[in-house]
């Protein structure tokens, strides 16, 4: 969930929802950037000039913003973007789930740097069953899955670096910086909240 103070000037936002906002064209990027006229802190720049980043209406119009020092986008493989049913061998790859897929390639024609986070591409001498580990194999598969299924060959990598920005991932949970709060953790407490009576019985 995006919350407009955690957004800086020089973010980017990814429109994912433009119903009612002529001047936002879903799918497009925007650079957030000071608002002209300094009533409202933040803004994007549109067709019709300028939009302001409102808090009840953030979340409706972006699903997503990258910091604006770039880096790039981990997808893991089993479970976010291919059906997991089970262990089925190192060269199985499970139907790949629409609403990830669609997400994917909204995030490429942006020209975000996505790459495929996978434990599959391990340096172990075995896999999980104790077949042996063909890595070169394994990379192989997964290029052709990503051609098929994306429209390009995606980077494969199951290493974090600095340059990680984002990851999306069926085992996550995303924590607060700095806080050790989970946003499930913020999300049973804002049901535990509207569960209570408002008025005195």
């Amino acid at each position: 969930m995006l919350r407009l103070e955690n957004i800086q000037i020089g973010d980017e936002l990814v429109c994912v929802n433009n119903d009612g906002w002529d001047c936002l064209e879903k799918g497009k990027t925007y650079k957030v950037v000071r608002h002209k006229d300094n009533l409202h802190p933040l803004a994007v720049q549109c067709r019709d000039g300028w939009h302001t980043l409102w808090p009840d209406k953030l979340n409706k119009q972006f699903a997503r913003f990258i910091q604006h020092n770039g880096g790039w986008i981990g997808v893991d493989l089993d479970g976010t973007l291919a059906v997991y049913d089970g262990w089925k061998g190192p060269y199985h790859i499970g139907e790949p789930i629409p609403a990830m897929v669609a997400r994917v390639k909204a995030m490429l024609a942006a020209g975000r740097d996505v790459r495929i986070f996978t434990a599959r591409v391990t340096e172990q001498a075995t896999n999980r069953d104790g077949t042996p580990h063909d890595l070169a194999k394994v990379r192989e598969v997964i290029s052709t899955y990503c051609l098929k299924h994306l429209g390009r060959v995606l980077p494969i990598t199951n290493i974090k670096d600095w340059d990680m920005m984002e990851l999306w991932d069926d085992r996550c949970i995303q924590v607060r910086p700095n806080t050790g709060v989970s946003l499930a953790d913020e999300l049973e407490a804002i049901k535990a909240a509207e569960a209570k009576p408002k008025y005195p019985e």
